[in-house]
């Protein structure tokens, strides 16, 4: 089990929104959790002192808390032929692939 300030610096998916005039934050992997303010610093200030209890509930209570999805992203256009087959050859030959995207927090 990590300690807290280890999940903290995880990189978690934050959605921003905004409701009834307040800015909302919320954890994709933490479908339970949000945090608002009237103004971003407020609601930044209230998003990292919201996680912190939350994730230190997970802590106390001896469970393992949720972590962020590091699986990488898959990029449909990674593989890309640079040119056509010469006679003996495959297509496949001439193909490169980017290394893949990590999902990373916004």
């Amino acid at each position: 089990m990590c300690d807290l300030d280890s999940l903290l610096r995880m990189p978690w998916t934050i959605g921003v929104d905004q409701e009834d005039g307040e800015i909302v934050l919320t954890i994709e992997e933490i479908p339970e959790f949000f945090a608002a303010g009237h103004t971003p610093g407020e609601a930044e200030a209230n998003f990292w002192e919201a996680l912190a209890s939350h994730l230190k509930s997970y802590i106390e209570l001896g469970q393992e808390p949720p972590r962020p999805d590091t699986t990488p992203i898959v990029d449909p256009f990674s593989t890309i032929s640079v040119a056509g087959p010469e006679p003996g050859r495959r297509s496949a030959d001439y193909q490169t692939t980017k290394p893949p995207s990590v999902r990373v927090a916004a």
